[in-house]
């Protein structure tokens, strides 16, 4: 019997997309592959939990690393080597063919029909396209619960409280623009019934009784904004940023890493939940079609100041 090995060069918003696909293929092909293995770049914690699936880095397969140093990783679909079938899960992929370049169709469902040809070509068994299909939700039971403990015992305290997760980690995937999360938060006029959640830490951030940083919460590493390979290190704090998003009545960021991540299924079904993005696409999509959310997306600056400041700024 043969192998497959799915894999994604891009980035934690990247292989957070592709779980349901990965997902879907492992449940439907169980019985006729040997072993499922999924390599990128990014932290094992974002695939942990699809049962059957063996999380590697593109270092651990000769294949899959010296494609990426000769950058051909990007320009398959799919390949076969020995009794190995290599399938591309990255929405980009084929210089961005499966998506419009404005991303206005970038969905789950929209994405279902990339993998047609693949599925076609090794008689693959794939199910029909369905809007619960799609249901893209971390299973936490796959980590330890001490990670999520103290989370849980916060929110708690702050059950009456509106809550806001504010992603202010630095980006590289050229998908936003730069906005300064300092200064809004160093107003001293923050709303004083809300709470505010920081992926990231940050020294030139007041501190302030309602304000806290996530790597506080849980008592880990402190990751700079500002250092572009902080995702490879052994530590990661993205399962916790997803949980917390969870309890949040209020999620903001950019088109990138942890932003990403809290668009899971259980928040876009929540017709309370807002979702204010900044991105150089400016398409108000959550990534499901039948989406409830309130979900506002901005290519402009000055607009997606003027609203967090409307939420989170007295008046």
């Amino acid at each position: 019997m043969k192998n497959i090995k799915f894999y994604n060069d891009g980035h934690h918003g990247d292989v957070f997309f592709s779980r349901p696909f990965i997902k879907q293929i492992i449940t439907n092909n169980l019985h006729k592959f040997t072993s499922f293995e999924f390599y990128s770049k990014c932290h094992r914690d974002l695939t942990l939990d699809i049962p059957n699936l063996n999380v590697k880095q593109f270092c651990d397969d000769p294949i899959l690393s010296n494609l990426l140093q000769t950058n051909n990783i990007v320009d398959k679909d799919f390949f076969e080597i020995d009794n190995s079938i290599y399938i591309n899960t990255w929405a980009a992929r084929q210089h961005c063919k499966y998506v419009q370049k404005d991303f206005s169709k970038f969905s789950f469902e929209g994405f279902y029909d990339s993998f047609l040809n693949t599925v076609k070509n090794y008689e693959l068994e794939y199910p029909e396209k369905k809007s619960n299909l799609f249901q893209n939700n971390f299973d936490y039971s796959f980590y330890e619960n001490s990670r999520f403990e103290k989370i849980q015992n916060l929110m708690k305290e702050f059950e009456n409280k509106t809550k806001i997760l504010i992603c202010n980690n630095g980006f590289f995937a050229g998908q936003s623009q730069h906005y300064n999360y300092e200064n809004l938060l160093n107003n001293n006029n923050l709303k004083k019934d809300c709470v505010i959640f920081l992926t990231n830490y940050s020294d030139l951030i007041d501190k302030k009784d309602n304000l806290f940083f996530v790597s506080d919460i849980i008592d880990g590493e402190k990751f700079d904004s500002n250092i572009k390979n902080w995702h490879i290190k052994n530590k990661s704090d993205l399962i916790e940023i997803s949980f917390i998003s969870n309890f949040c009545d209020i999620i903001i960021g950019r088109d990138s890493g942890p932003f990403e991540i809290t668009k899971n299924y259980n928040n876009a079904m929540n017709d309370n939940k807002v979702f204010i993005s900044l991105c150089i696409h400016n398409t108000n999509h959550c990534w499901y079609d039948d989406n409830l959310c309130n979900y506002y997306r901005f290519n402009n600056v000055d607009e997606y100041d003027n609203i967090i400041k409307k939420f989170i700024i007295e008046q």
